[in-house]
């Protein structure tokens, strides 16, 4: 395929290539006499569709699932890089003490959630995932002091566990739903996963602040949102981590509510937010397979 179309070819997947290759080369020579910027793009969008859709099969489910398992497995995988960046001495996390983190066992344990996912997201990784979050959340509940995790004394201890349990739940709910009505997409692969894990080290490091780790995650997420509003027609899974993600993340933000009205305010644009975006990933799901 020696033609200067070569580099743009190899957004299609290397077995479709190596099928039809050739002859999209060609028709693209012919369509422009020669290399043009039109004939490139393209066949760059062209070239990550059928990625896509080779990866979810053409289904719009299977498109949701691996969009889902990315999305955990992203987190869980930004969460292990934080946490052992804390537990090295690297920054810490809104004021938490290294005291309140869990003990190292666990969290090399809850290493394994992104490196398990990595290979699929059926049952096994299912359990294990599950039960790797239950330990957290229980070692979370038996250490961690409502009084401290809240703020401010005028909302109810009881928000702090309903918060906590409202996180571990949705967790649960789509692991399972991974495992049980889909064909358990892995959420990347391993080399995504390193690269991934370079990126939260690297921007960790760039940022430079005694509070980096907490900022990586936040970061992160933003840059895979405008990923996947530019990737709206391409790739539907990068923007589907930010709804997913909206719900998990409901939780933890509960610790620093002052106020009822602070709570009810920012839970509503969180919720109004992740119904826009999940609509806005079904679009993207729909268009990339069925254009």
């Amino acid at each position: 395929m020696t033609s200067t179309y070569s580099l743009v070819m190899r957004a299609y997947p290397t077995s479709y290539r190596a099928e039809h290759g050739e002859e999209l080369v060609f028709t693209a020579n012919e369509l422009s006499d020669g290399w043009s910027f039109r004939q490139s793009r393209s066949l760059l969008v062209e070239g990550l569709r059928t990625r896509t859709r080779l990866a979810t099969n053409g289904s719009p489910k299977e498109a949701w699932a691996s969009g889902v398992a990315f999305a955990l497995g992203f987190g869980f995988l930004m969460n292990v890089t934080e946490l052992l960046l804390i537990l090295v001495g690297f920054g810490s996390i809104d004021g938490f003490l290294i005291e309140d983190l869990p003990p190292t066992w666990l969290v090399l344990a809850f290493a394994l959630a992104p490196i398990a996912m990595m290979i699929s997201t059926r049952w096994p990784t299912a359990l294990i995932v599950v039960a790797v979050i239950t330990a957290l959340q229980v070692y979370s509940f038996a250490t961690v002091s409502p009084s401290r995790a809240l703020i401010s004394s005028s909302l109810p201890t009881a928000i702090y566990y309903i918060s906590q349990l409202f996180g571990w739940a949705v967790m649960a709910a789509l692991l399972i739903w991974l495992a049980a009505r889909t064909d358990g997409p892995r959420a990347f692969s391993p080399r995504s996963g390193a690269l991934l894990t370079a990126a939260a080290v690297g921007l960790a490091w760039l940022v430079d602040s005694p509070f980096a780790p907490g900022l990586v995650l936040p970061l992160l997420v933003f840059s895979l949102l405008v990923l996947g509003l530019a990737l709206i027609t391409i790739d539907p899974r990068p923007l589907m981590v930010v709804p997913v993600l909206a719900l998990v993340w409901l939780a933890p933000a509960f610790w620093f509510f002052s106020s009822w009205t602070e709570l009810v305010v920012i839970t509503a644009i969180t919720l109004f937010a992740f119904g826009g975006l999940s609509l806005v990933a079904r679009y993207s799901v729909r268009r990339t397979l069925t254009t």
